[in-house]
């Protein structure tokens, strides 16, 4: 089957999930998004199509990002079972506005709070134990609303804290602030999801 994609690489795993950050992964990037969050790192760009059959990978893990990926769920559904065959594990990163409880595969799933509407009103609270939530914080404005999220969720799915990253910061004073009322407010099972392929610059 045909699947719409960004890029395929190699790397290790910058981010918190199912697999372990640091772990070795192949990256199957997904072209096309049905939101535009101000701190997307991932522009459009050109795509090209591939038979699924025809992809190989060479970790054990395979992470399928985007864009958003469910936007091609039958392709994605066809992609997971080419990455069983190859006896691989696989998770996928979405955004939250497409169910993907159907997914026979671990989820990162991105709480966004640039579309509140979008996710009181959506998905999220079908979240399952196997996937992680994932909030990104840009503000420490939003910090009462993290904590309100953690009360909801921290009994049904792992709860990432994601501060906003910029390639070649080097003041993290905003990480140390995060940290601080999390831990001022008992938020102890918190998971700091700091991104470590942006820190070394690195796909």
């Amino acid at each position: 089957m045909q699947i719409r994609l960004l890029d395929q690489f190699e790397s290790f795993s910058g981010e918190s999930n199912f697999f372990q950050q640091g772990r070795k992964c192949s990256f199957v990037r997904l072209h096309n998004c049905n939101l535009n969050c101000a701190f997307c790192d991932t522009p459009e760009g050109e795509y090209y199509f591939a038979n699924t059959e025809d992809l190989v990978f060479n970790s054990d893990v395979v992470c399928i990002t985007g864009g958003e990926p469910l936007l091609q769920e039958e392709a994605v559904l066809d992609l997971l079972k080419q990455i069983r065959k190859q006896k691989k594990q696989a998770y996928i990163e979405t955004n939250g506005s497409i169910d993907w409880t159907d997914m026979p595969c671990p989820c990162v799933v991105d709480y966004k709070l640039e579309f509140p509407d979008l996710m009181v009103n959506g998905f999220i609270k079908k979240i399952r134990a196997i996937d992680f939530m994932k909030v990104v914080v840009s503000d420490l404005s939003q910090l009462n609303f993290l904590k309100t999220l953690w009360k909801d969720f921290k009994e049904k799915t792992p709860f990432l804290s994601s501060p906003c990253f910029c390639i070649g910061m080097t003041d993290f004073s905003f990480y140390k602030d995060i940290n601080s009322f999390c831990e001022a407010e008992g938020m102890h099972n918190v998971i700091y999801n700091f991104q470590l392929h942006k820190l070394l610059n690195v796909k």
